[in-house]
């Protein structure tokens, strides 16, 4: 069964990585989407079927590797300061495994299902606030 998503599609979407990096992305792809397929099993019908895009599971896919991936070896936070501002950004344990956003979730998930217990849940990541929409 072929991954969900590419080396292309992470490099188009991240960065060129090195030939170093290639196999272990590669690996990390794989993983990612064995993940997916377990927490979604019928991913490759809705696919098939067009109920989902083929592109939102590779967005998934490649968006969990890109968090997997070691940000920067050995750096577990750095701290700017500016003025009287200081700034602490704290990176994720890439060692801890891979993981779906609720975002994420919800994007997988088959139409009129809901991917929450109606609680809610925490999920690691960086430790500020971005302002980026969704």
């Amino acid at each position: 069964m072929d991954d969900l998503a590419t080396l292309p599609d992470l490099e188009l979407a991240w960065r060129t990585l090195t030939s170093d990096e290639k196999p272990r992305a590669a690996y990390k792809l794989g993983q990612a989407s064995r993940y997916v397929r377990r927490h979604f099993p019928d991913i490759d019908a809705r696919i098939g079927s067009g109920q989902l895009a083929a592109e939102d599971a590779s967005d998934v896919v490649v968006a969990m590797v890109e968090r997997a991936f070691p940000i920067r070896t050995g750096i577990q936070s750095e701290t700017e300061t500016r003025g009287p501002w200081t700034e602490t950004v704290r990176y994720f344990d890439a060692k801890s495994g891979m993981y779906l956003t609720e975002h994420e979730e919800a994007v997988l998930a088959p139409p009129n299902s809901s991917s929450t217990s109606g609680a809610f849940s925490t999920r690691p990541g960086f430790a500020r606030d971005l302002d980026v929409p969704c």
